[in-house]
């Protein structure tokens, strides 16, 4: 699925040394715009825990909290 391919894709990423310093506050946000029809849609609420700054690639990491956040809001129950 999307998630599975992401996450394989980020250790692809890893693999081949494209790494960065990245802000995982400013990547969960895009991540957290491009899901808000969807999140107010279903009235959730979307909360986190202070994000620190990793090496990766950006893309790729916002690939994977859309794909985690995207799949929470179809899973809910």
């Amino acid at each position: 699925t999307d998630l599975v391919d992401g996450l394989l894709a980020f250790a692809s990423a890893e693999r081949r040394g494209e790494r960065r310093p990245v802000d995982l506050e400013a990547v969960f946000y895009q991540a957290f715009v491009t899901l808000r029809p969807e999140i107010k849609a279903c009235g959730a609420r979307v909360t986190h825990d202070q994000l620190p700054t990793v090496s990766g690639d950006a893309f790729q990491l916002r690939q994977v909290l859309q794909n985690l956040i995207g799949h929470a809001l179809k899973s809910r129950g």
